[in-house]
């Protein structure tokens, strides 16, 4: 095995430990909130279109990050703003992971 192979290696074993389920809570990860396969990721910060694999977290204000394993697509969206309105900034990150998650599916 080449350094290469090692380290995709070593990647997707990481991806599937943060996948794990540590907190018994449900769409919960090590760390992260995974969209699931209930059709409420959008509820989650997700977008509508993001397979239930993905997983990541929204940050305070806006910022998001989250990565795909279904379709290899990742985000990472930071803003120099704090949006204090909810319903706002809520939309603004679903849209934001719908528009990014539609480009695996052309």
């Amino acid at each position: 095995m080449n350094i290469v192979d090692h380290d995709r290696a070593h990647a997707h074993l990481h991806v599937q430990d943060a996948r794990e389920d540590e907190s018994q809570q449900p769409n919960r990860g090590l760390g992260v909130v995974i969209a699931g396969g209930d059709g409420k990721a959008n509820l989650r910060g997700f977008g509508k279109t993001n397979s239930p694999t993905t997983f990541g977290h929204g940050g305070a204000g806006g910022q998001l990050a989250w990565g795909d394993p279904a379709t290899g697509i990742s985000i990472g969206y930071c803003t120099n703003g704090f949006d204090r309105n909810d319903i706002r900034q809520g939309r603004r990150g679903v849209a934001i992971s719908s528009l990014a998650a539609s480009c695996a599916q052309k």
